[in-house]
């Protein structure tokens, strides 16, 4: 990550529902934390940073993700 670039985060949203539309053990999560796994993230690790992003901001909105959350989702590095 180069010097002063930022990292963007929201809920997703499929055009009718989004994300936080659903409860936190419905199946449609699952595809989003699978992916987490996929790419290194444990099982908490992954659903940590899912749950974190969808409620961080809604799909219309964008939360800007700060140095310290980056470290603690250790977003760079999985």
């Amino acid at each position: 990550m180069v010097q002063g670039a930022k990292i963007g985060v929201h809920a997703w949203s499929d055009g009718s529902s989004s994300a936080n539309d659903y409860p936190n053990n419905h199946t449609e999560h699952e595809v989003y934390i699978n992916f987490y796994k996929d790419i290194g993230y444990s099982q908490q690790e992954a659903e940590n940073l899912y749950f974190f992003i969808i409620n961080a901001a809604s799909p219309e909105n964008i939360h800007w993700m700060t140095d310290q959350e980056i470290l603690d989702y250790q977003i760079l590095n999985p």
